[in-house]
């Protein structure tokens, strides 16, 4: 009898303890949020998950059991030029105005080529276990806002990709990395055509081929059109690869990889990439997500 009432009161601090640690979880619940617009980073090859709160528009925040909250701010921009930007951050009633200066990021973007503005950042600890927040659009731009705590991180989208070639006519180049081989396809007509079917996330890299030996730098472009309308233009900095050498072109030399990714909708898209420069030699490579609805073989 003894022995069971011990199991008895075991099993119930057990309980207890477990009913308690499920109340002491650190977690930031959204009561209320907007549309999300996704960016890719090219220096990290992360696309990132913010909220896209217009003007007025705002999101609503629980938080339970943790010291403090990190806002992470951007604006989607029209123009290359320098701008400051307000929200009102609310906590439990109380209104907090904080105020930003934005540039154009050179390593961020939209996933449909929108210019994106560096992050800056809005640290807020807190008093309380329970805290009720507001973030609230009080500029008159478009806004992109992340939160995470010391404890909590936003998680980052992982794709896996694979490898995809064009539909028309190319010619190709092959570049080793570290004893591995890739192939590289080159515009024929200065143009490089591809037949996808959406949802599908298109990842472009692409490269600069140098045939000077003195120049260290060359600044280039390429436009992309979805069904014949023109979805974006990438500008570029190109540098020379330390890495990556020509298995058969020995007299040029390629230029260190820059990563771009294309968020395409649900449906036939028929892509073209115009290389815009008649003196400069651009090359790419294309990859797919896995996860994609399918690739149109013509």
């Amino acid at each position: 009898m003894k022995n069971k009432f011990i199991f008895i009161l075991i099993f119930c601090i057990l309980m207890f303890d477990a009913v308690l640690a499920k109340n002491n979880i650190s977690k930031i619940k959204y009561v209320r949020t907007t549309n999300e617009f996704s960016i890719f980073n090219s220096k990290a090859s992360k696309i990132i998950k913010y909220f896209l709160i217009l003007p007025e528009e705002e999101i609503k925040i629980k938080t339970s059991n943790i010291d403090s909250l990190k806002i992470y701010s951007r604006l989607i921009l029209e123009e290359d030029y320098k701008l400051s930007y307000k929200y009102l951050f609310i906590i439990n009633g109380e209104e907090k105005e904080v105020e930003r200066s934005a540039r154009v990021s050179d390593v961020s973007r939209g996933l449909a080529g929108e210019k994106i503005s560096t992050f800056n950042k809005y640290v807020f600890k807190f008093d309380k276990d329970i805290n009720n927040i507001v973030i609230r659009n009080i500029s008159n731009q478009k806004l992109l806002i992340k939160t995470c705590d010391n404890t909590i991180r936003t998680k980052n989208i992982e794709n896996e990709y694979i490898a995809i070639s064009p539909q028309n006519s190319y010619d190709v180049r092959v570049l080793l990395i570290n004893d591995k081989e890739y192939t590289y396809y080159i515009p024929k007509s200065r143009e490089i055509r591809l037949l996808l079917e959406g949802p599908v996330l298109l990842k472009i890299i692409s490269r600069l081929v140098f045939d000077n030996p003195i120049v260290k730098k060359y600044n280039y472009r390429f436009e992309l059109y979805d069904n014949e309308e023109l979805l974006t233009i990438f500008q570029e900095e190109a540098h020379k690869s330390a890495k990556a050498v020509f298995a058969d072109y020995k007299d040029k030399i390629p230029s260190t990889g820059d990563v771009n990714i294309v968020k395409l909708s649900k449906g036939i898209h028929h892509i073209t990439i115009k290389d815009c420069d008649a003196n400069r030699e651009l090359i790419f490579r294309f990859y797919i997500n896995k996860s994609a609805v399918g690739v149109i073989e013509e």
